[in-house]
Parts: structure tokens; sequence; C-alpha cells
């Protein structure tokens, strides 16, 4: 666990702690946070080809999947985090926005 301000956890980003702990070669990565964070371990974790676990946020307005109002694009096409997520797989995804919603790329 990281954490900006060092009041819990390493002090800083995630980024070098998981570049040290991907040399004892984990299996999956699991994160949450801001979308620069999740964005960065994505693309880390897909050049070590190791499968990632990435925790969005979007609105859910309804909860159930009829508003679409948390839909996010994946390389599948387009989700409702509210019914299949919020946990999508970090390779499933082209990028994560400052928004929160993947960038369809």
């Amino acid at each position: 666990m990281t954490t900006d301000d060092g009041s819990t956890g390493i002090h800083g980003s995630v980024i070098g702690p998981l570049k040290s702990a991907m040399l004892s070669e984990p299996s999956e990565v699991f994160a949450c946070g801001p979308p620069g964070m999740l964005d960065a371990v994505r693309s880390l974790c897909d050049e070590a080809q190791i499968d990632s676990w990435l925790a969005l946020e979007s609105p859910m307005a309804c909860g159930f999947g009829s508003c679409f109002g948390c839909a996010v694009e994946t390389k599948d096409g387009i989700i409702r985090l509210c019914v299949d997520g919020p946990v999508l797989a970090g390779n499933s995804l082209n990028g994560v926005s400052s928004t929160g919603r993947v960038d369809p790329k």
C-alpha cells in the first residue's frame, strides 16, 4: 500500500514498489485509486504480462444497468460498470482516462 502523504504504507507513487514486487513474479495485481495511477498500473502489468484487476469508478445512477450512466468502452465493446464491474481486467482496457472512463483508442 502506498499513499501520497505517507500516512499509511509507503510514501509516494505505487509504481516504484510495484516494479520491485514484480521481481518476485506476482501472478496478479489488484488496484484501486485515481485514474492516472490505474492507467500506469495497467500499462506496467501489460508490459510485464501480469494480470491486473482495476476497480474503476463511475457515477451509477440506476445501479442495475438500464440508464447506461456508467458505460465504459473496453476492447470488446461497451460495458456497464454497475452490472459488469466495477472491477475489470486491465488487459480488457485500452487505457483509463482522468474521468475514470475508459479511453476509446
